[in-house]
């Protein structure tokens, strides 16, 4: 296995055992070629669509003609993607051949039938950090951005809000593929967890000069 896949995983186990003593994700190896690929998957898989939220943001990815990142990308790929109650904003990362890209895309949604959306973008912009991608990098790296754990490996008192807003991330490179998300990260500011994804949101609008929607 990979040397940082390894690291990452140790990570994420000792993070997680901090805060609970079985992480709630599930680890899914698989073959590829020569090597192996992880996914690492909340083990209760979201609440959005049939397929949870891997599959949920797959099926959007598709809808938008966007590259899934779920079998992995050759570099590093980020995806932060803002769920509100209908709208979505999602907010992309890009490292390929040592060369960073961002993408910022508004995403609307269109109603087809009582079951049925149809999700399309309605805006999206490419964009360089003010303080430089070297600087950017170390700063949302530093704050966790590839290690924090799934928000359910948060205490008991941590619940999800039915109507709030939600971050998910998306975390892709040749080796590996992880999901984890928070709801309402805003509203529980007293766990270090809660307080650095807001962090990174709020770093990511000071340095590309987008605000979110709405806050969180």
């Amino acid at each position: 296995m990979n040397k940082n896949l390894l690291i990452l995983l140790s990570l994420l186990f000792i993070m997680a055992g901090c805060k609970a003593p079985v992480p709630k994700v599930i680890y899914i190896q698989e073959k590829r070629g020569n090597g192996e690929f992880l996914k690492i998957l909340p083990k209760n898989n979201g609440v959005e669509g049939n397929g949870g939220y891997s599959e949920y943001l797959y099926d959007i990815a598709k809808e938008l003609n966007w590259k899934t990142i779920d079998y992995g990308f050759d570099s590093l790929c980020i995806r932060l993607w803002y769920f509100y109650r209908e709208e979505k904003e999602c907010v992309e990362f890009r490292r390929s051949s040592n060369k960073w890209s961002s993408l910022f895309s508004d995403i609307g949604i269109k109603r087809i039938n009582d079951l049925t959306n149809k999700y399309y973008i309605s805006s999206s912009k490419s964009l360089e950090p003010k303080s430089g991608w070297y600087h950017f990098t170390n700063e949302i790296y530093a704050l966790g951005i590839l290690t924090l754990p799934l928000d359910t490996n948060l205490p008991s008192d941590y619940s999800i809000a039915a109507d709030g807003a939600t971050v998910l991330v998306e975390i892709a490179t040749k080796d590996y593929y992880r999901i984890y998300y928070y709801d309402n990260p805003a509203g529980y500011p007293h766990y270090e967890e809660t307080r650095n994804i807001e962090k990174i949101m709020k770093l990511i609008e000071n340095e590309f000069g987008v605000k979110r929607k709405y806050d969180f």
